[in-house]
């Protein structure tokens, strides 16, 4: 493949800008997601209360998922024939669709909870880590597909 800077291919042209940052929005949303989720299992910040955590945490969810929806769109539309029929990219949608509506979830049920977490939000975030997991083993699955 040539450099992206002799290339007379579009695609790559508008591909390269997006692709380098890419990864920025996901490390918000999975760190964020991480210290949530661990934080109500108990294994990090046990003495912080939950609260101090979650504020920050939703906030940097949001600007995550906002970016990393102006970035995917702009690299799946440059490569709508190569990410559209590969089940590793389906795979990896549906896991994020799932995991942004269960970390919503547990956002919601953190702002309305008392300090102590639940039986029911404790599986939540097991579910919810091993979700965000999948998201990027599918990712990294699309370019072997």
């Amino acid at each position: 493949m040539p450099p992206l800077a002799v290339s007379n291919q579009p695609a790559l042209a508008l591909w390269a800008p997006v692709k380098a940052p890419r990864s920025w929005p996901n490390w918000l949303r999975l760190s964020s997601a991480l210290l949530v989720n661990l934080r109500l299992l108990g294994w990090v910040l046990p003495s912080v209360p939950l609260q101090a955590i979650f504020q920050p945490a939703r906030k940097l969810h949001w600007i995550g998922l906002g970016f990393a929806i102006f970035s995917g769109s702009l690299i799946f539309i440059s490569f709508v024939n190569l990410y559209y029929f590969n089940p590793a990219f389906q795979l990896k949608l549906s896991l994020l669709v799932l995991a942004t509506t269960l970390q919503l979830f547990i956002f919601r049920k953190i702002a309305n909870a008392p300090e102590a977490p639940s039986r029911r939000l404790k599986s939540s975030a097991v579910v919810s880590l091993a979700l965000w997991f999948g998201i990027g083993l599918a990712g990294r699955a699309i370019g072997f597909v």
